[in-house]
């Protein structure tokens, strides 16, 4: 016959008596002297939570409810080496090391935060050099071909409205095309010059501006799937400003796009909404149109502003 003991968990003693006592918690009896005080912390110290409870049932203090005591600082120390967050936030690659070659003489050039200079044999003499008034082909004497991006500077050339520095938009063995307002052929050969420091293909995308640029813009890399280069920038017949850009693939009208650098129709730069027209056409909301295009310019796909910031922020020395 089974038996359970009135007692609870509490023991009886003819020779010892205890005292019993019920655990605030659980309600079961124990002998009085195995419960003990409920304890938790309050700020800095530990408070008598004013309940007796059994081993089962009490609780650790949790350190949840505990005052952080920050310590004192260190001492500080002559002539400390902190990180350098600045530089840690820079919006542009850090690079070392020779990578990449001049394509005209083989020899290596040096990486690193500022402009790369031009090497000798990056300066060819021009062959011919025409234009249609959209764009300018130039020739010359090295059957080499420089990717379309690559910055190239001529001068020397008559008619004068060829001289000058371009992006390179087409290209072929021995020749250039560039968008140039010039017409004519040259009457006077010039000089072709290459910026090396843009034919870094080492990388095909990264976060910041081009190669050696100075003007340290972000998101600038003619590889990133966010920049777009403007070929154009016309009227849309409304009054609106309508760029003509290489693709609007992954523009979607009414989002945010940031617009700089465009030549001749400065009123396209600034922050816009947009409404896609084509597979190579947007035009910018509640612009106006103004000037005439030259040429230059990019458009920044959808770009995430810090906070508090209406515009993508220039960075470095000014």
């Amino acid at each position: 016959m089974g038996y359970a003991s009135r007692s609870g968990r509490a023991r009886t003693s003819a020779r010892n008596p205890r005292a019993f006592g019920v655990c605030d918690r659980c309600a079961l009896w124990y002998n009085h002297y195995e419960l003990r005080w409920q304890y938790d912390w309050a700020g800095a110290s530990l408070i008598n939570k004013r309940i007796l409870v059994c081993d089962i049932c009490y609780d650790t203090p949790q350190n949840q409810l505990r005052a952080i005591i920050i310590p004192a600082d260190p001492l500080p120390i002559v002539n400390a080496r902190v990180e350098p967050y600045q530089w840690d936030e820079i919006d542009r690659r850090q690079l070392s090391g020779f990578n990449t070659t001049s394509p005209t003489t083989g020899i290596p050039i040096q990486q690193g935060n500022t402009r790369a200079t031009t090497v000798p044999g990056d300066t060819v003499t021009t062959t011919s050099t025409s234009g249609n008034g959209t764009t300018a082909t130039v020739t010359f004497s090295t059957s080499v071909v420089y990717p379309v991006g690559t910055a190239v500077t001529i001068s020397g050339v008559a008619p004068a409205g060829y001289n000058g520095t371009f992006s390179v938009t087409a290209s072929s063995a021995g020749s250039v095309s560039f968008l140039n307002s010039t017409t004519g052929a040259q009457t006077v050969a010039g000089t072709l010059i290459v910026d090396d420091a843009t034919l870094d293909t080492r990388v095909t995308q990264q976060t910041g501006e081009s190669s050696y640029g100075t003007n340290q813009l972000p998101g600038t890399d003619p590889n990133a799937v966010t920049y777009r280069t403007v070929t154009n920038a016309a009227n849309n017949g409304s009054g609106l400003i309508r760029l003509t850009l290489a693709t609007t693939n992954g523009m979607i009208s009414n989002q945010l796009v940031t617009v700089q650098e465009v030549g001749g129709v400065t009123a396209a730069n600034g922050n816009w909404h947009i409404t896609v027209i084509s597979s190579t056409q947007i035009d910018l909301k509640l612009s106006t149109f103004s000037g005439t295009y030259t040429s230059g310019g990019y458009v920044i796909n959808n770009p995430s502003l810090p906070y508090g910031f209406t515009q993508v922020p220039r960075t470095g020395t000014l």
